[in-house]
């Protein structure tokens, strides 16, 4: 006689494993002890408007490829295949509500689940993507109610305390400074819970480091990302906040630069982008200015631009790149480049300074000195 458990894990092995999108770490049956919690720092509130904002990195709005076609389609196809054998399936079900969910259609991804409820009133996976859902809708005390269920049924649910973490963290946004803070505390301990239940689920450190980052705890934010890295090593994202925290730690280095190069083109997330933007803009700046030293000035041009490409409203790299042509007496691309900076950010006063210069009218390029 097989349990529920074991018929479950052989109807994954049926076809595609499509369990990783309800994935909490199966391995809850072989806990590992509990890892010692990492401190807390002092929270800076000076640093903590950045880390602000409801895009998550696994959770949010659909997006299209160059082709305007969901990433999401084919798993959304194919796990409607099987439900037209399986219709009461619930966790047929809530995957494929987590699947519209990600793909933007939150309606339906509702609808999804309450229908997997309706079959099974106390799957948990269920509950949570309802609790996922109130949480986009911003209605704290709907997501805490379906929450505190499920933790009170399954206190060892890594995945429930990773969205109770995302609650808390969402509702000090617009708390108190004071309350503000007690939020924010309950939310590392929320998540440092989830990495202790799951310590092979990178998605969690990842997420606990992004908020240390945010709030400028940055010894903290580097040992989360580091424990993300060493769990998926090609993430971009996870690399890009590792380098990102060590970059605030640290000097500019050539292999810092090069890091920060490589990781912030491929990493999607709009949110650690965010908080990285400024730091990789100041390592490519001290990069190029390295190579003007070198008398490399060719190359640092290129660079600078190839910045713009990446970055089109990077204030600082359109000035950068307009002193470097000023210095090099190039004025008429210098000119064109300050336009540039000026049609992005009129008002920008270094920038008109700069143009009302009477030699940048006309220059040529220096004559060799004799010796």
């Amino acid at each position: 006689m097989l349990t529920h458990r074991q018929k479950a894990l052989l109807r994954t092995r049926e076809g595609t494993n499509f369990s990783l999108f309800l994935r909490e770490d199966d391995a809850q049956e072989r806990r590992s002890p509990l890892a010692k919690s990492l401190p807390f720092s002092r929270i800076l509130r000076g640093f903590m408007v950045i880390c602000w904002g409801t895009v998550w990195f696994f959770q949010g709005q659909g997006t299209a490829n160059s082709k305007g076609v969901s990433p999401y389609q084919p798993y959304i196809k194919k796990i409607e295949a099987q439900l037209k054998t399986k219709r009461k399936d619930p966790r047929l079900l809530t995957i494929l509500g987590r699947l519209y969910q990600k793909d933007g259609q939150p309606q339906r991804a509702k609808v999804l689940f309450l229908r997997a409820l309706r079959y099974r009133p106390s799957y948990h996976h269920a509950q949570i993507g309802l609790a996922r859902l109130a949480l986009q809708k911003r209605q704290w005390r709907r997501a805490q109610r379906l929450l505190r269920g499920v933790l009170r049924r399954h206190p060892r649910l890594a995945a429930a305390w990773s969205v109770q973490a995302e609650i808390l963290r969402a509702q000090a946004q617009n708390a108190r400074p004071k309350q503000q803070k007690r939020l924010l505390q309950r939310s590392l301990q929320a998540y440092e819970k989830a990495i202790r239940l799951a310590p092979k689920h990178a998605r969690y450190a990842y997420s606990y480091a992004l908020l240390r980052l945010g709030l400028h705890q940055l010894p903290e934010a580097q040992v989360g990302f580091l424990r993300a890295v060493s769990l998926q090593p090609s993430h971009p994202c996870y690399q890009l906040g590792l380098a990102t925290t060590e970059r605030m730690m640290l000097r500019h280095t050539k292999q810092l630069y090069q890091r920060l190069w490589r990781w912030y083109p491929q990493c999607p997330h709009r949110l650690l982008r965010r908080i990285a933007r400024p730091i990789w803009v100041t390592s490519v700046l001290e990069e190029a200015q390295l190579l003007r030293k070198k008398k490399q000035g060719s190359q640092a041009h290129q660079l600078l631009r190839e910045v713009l490409r990446l970055e089109p409203k990077a204030t600082r790299g359109y000035m950068f790149l307009a002193m470097t042509l000023y210095q090099d007496r190039q004025c008429a691309q210098a000119r064109k480049v300050l336009h540039q900076l000026l049609s992005i950010q009129p008002n920008y006063r270094p920038a008109q300074r700069l143009l009302k210069r009477s030699d940048l009218g006309h220059c040529s390029p220096p004559r060799p000195t004799k010796r």
